[in-house]
């Protein structure tokens, strides 16, 4: 990038993270360890965490299940 005639270098950190890992983990472990994952991202700025297969820790949409889920489970 460059920026009234000087070039500025970005070093952005990515800090990857696969979630279906945790899949199985208590959320007290799971809220300690998203906290442990933003202060790393925060200490590294600028930074992009990315977390992967986070569909196995939030589970399927109820959209999906359809009608006859909802009017067995509301």
């Amino acid at each position: 990038m460059r920026l009234a005639g000087y070039l500025i270098k970005l070093l952005i950190v990515t800090l990857y993270v696969d979630l279906s890992r945790y899949a199985e983990k208590p959320v007290q472990s799971l809220r300690a360890q998203f906290q442990f994952w933003l202060d790393k991202a925060m200490w590294h700025r600028p930074s992009v965490l990315v977390f992967d297969n986070l569909e196995k820790l939030l589970g399927p949409e109820l959209e999906v299940l359809g009608s006859s889920y909802c009017s067995s489970a509301c």
